[in-house]
């Protein structure tokens, strides 16, 4: 059996259209409110972490500076030691110059004086051997000094020379001078040594 509905047909054109509005309605509130749910749970995963890192990378950050800034005092303190260890050396590789002041003032009397002293580095020795091991040698010393006689002052540089502190040693020059009343003689040796180093 068919049923007659004698509603008018604008009536239920509106009724279905009504329906499928509230039904679009319903499903787009749905769809938003199931839009928010993942937004705030997205927000929720993704900003804590985001947070967390912006923590993690100030810390990091922090670290860094500190890191650098340590870096800078060793690097200073680097710097001084190297500048300590290089005074060192250069004290160190130095020959022990009370050898060569010890057999100066051996050989002394009250009749020879000496005046002064320069030690440089010999560049070439010539003729004259040379120890094999030696600090920084070998070095031209250069003695001015005064004795009574012209004979003292001879005696002083053989002696010197006696020593074998000396490699070579020559007494370059001699000429009279007065110290006071007294007659005197200036004289001026010069000559090799070679100071090996010391333990």
């Amino acid at each position: 059996m068919m049923r007659v509905n004698l509603m008018p047909q604008q009536i239920l054109d509106a009724r279905r259209q009504h329906r499928r509005i509230q039904l679009w309605l319903r499903l787009l509130g749905l769809y938003v409110g199931l839009w928010t749910l993942v937004a705030a749970a997205s927000h929720e995963f993704v900003a804590a972490p985001t947070d967390e890192l912006v923590g993690e990378r100030q810390a990091v950050a922090a670290e860094r500076e500190s890191i650098n800034a340590s870096s800078e005092l060793q690097s200073a303190r680097l710097d001084e030691l190297l500048s300590q260890v290089q005074i060192i050396r250069d004290v160190a590789g130095q020959p022990d110059w009370s050898i060569l002041l010890e057999h100066l003032a051996r050989p002394l009397g009250d009749d020879v004086g000496v005046q002064s002293v320069t030690v440089e580095a010999f560049e070439t020795a010539g003729d004259v051997p040379l120890p094999r091991e030696m600090a920084t040698g070998p070095f031209q010393v250069s003695i001015l000094g005064v004795a009574t006689t012209q004979g003292e002052a001879a005696r002083y540089v053989l002696a010197l020379e006696s020593a074998e502190l000396f490699l070579s040693l020559d007494l370059l020059s001699t000429s009279p001078t007065r110290i006071g009343q007294q007659r005197a003689v200036l004289f001026q040796a010069r000559g090799v040594i070679a100071l090996e180093d010391q333990p």
